[in-house]
């Protein structure tokens, strides 16, 4: 960014017309509702963040959707290695994507994974709808041990065998499909 002042505010919509429906931000029964908000944070450059994104639309169905295996969710766009560190480091590394299904009984599960191996992972969804995207968020604290680089990716599967069912990362209309992201900071070395 360069200097200047920018507006920053969220903005929501109805994933299609709703004249007469209602939607709403915040849950729970009465006041005080959960939080709605919006943050910034700036930070330096070259102090160890990464960062991947897409806006493709992702699908996952037939032999590759056993339940059981994880699956990158793209290789070349959500996907990336942390450079070799000097010293041991923990790293926040958070993955994000609006999941969905065409087949009611499925639920999508979402992961990061650190050298191949699943850092923290979150099921997303109810299984009774469809079409219905859900916003899905994963974070991990990751201990980063010096001396190596650490590949670090993106991955899904759904929650039971589908293989005749289809599961939805990003939803929107074409070109226009809300961001998958994967990003990780570095945040203390010792």
């Amino acid at each position: 960014m360069t200097a200047g002042s920018y507006t920053i505010k969220l903005q929501w919509k109805t994933n299609k017309p709703a004249v007469g429906a209602t939607i709403y931000a915040a849950a729970g029964t009465a006041f005080p509702y959960s939080d709605t908000s919006v943050s910034l944070r700036f930070v330096p450059s070259g102090i160890g963040i990464t960062d991947a994104a897409s806006t493709n639309q992702y699908s996952l169905m037939g032999t590759a959707s056993d339940g059981v295996t994880w699956q990158t969710m793209d290789v070349a766009r959500l996907a990336f290695t942390i450079p070799s560190v000097a010293t041991n480091c923990v790293a926040i590394i958070g993955g994000n994507a609006d999941l969905w299904t065409a087949n009611a009984g499925y639920n999508q599960d979402l992961a990061i994974t650190v050298d191949g191996t699943v850092a923290s992972w979150k099921e997303s969804g109810g299984f009774a709808g469809t079409f219905s995207p859900n916003a899905a968020f994963v974070q991990a604290f990751v201990s980063l041990s010096a001396g190596s680089p650490h590949d670090v990716s993106l991955q899904w599967k759904a929650n039971k065998p589908a293989q005749s069912a289809t599961i939805f990362a990003a939803a929107g209309p074409a070109g226009a499909h809300s961001e998958t992201e994967l990003t990780a900071e570095v945040i203390s070395c010792s």
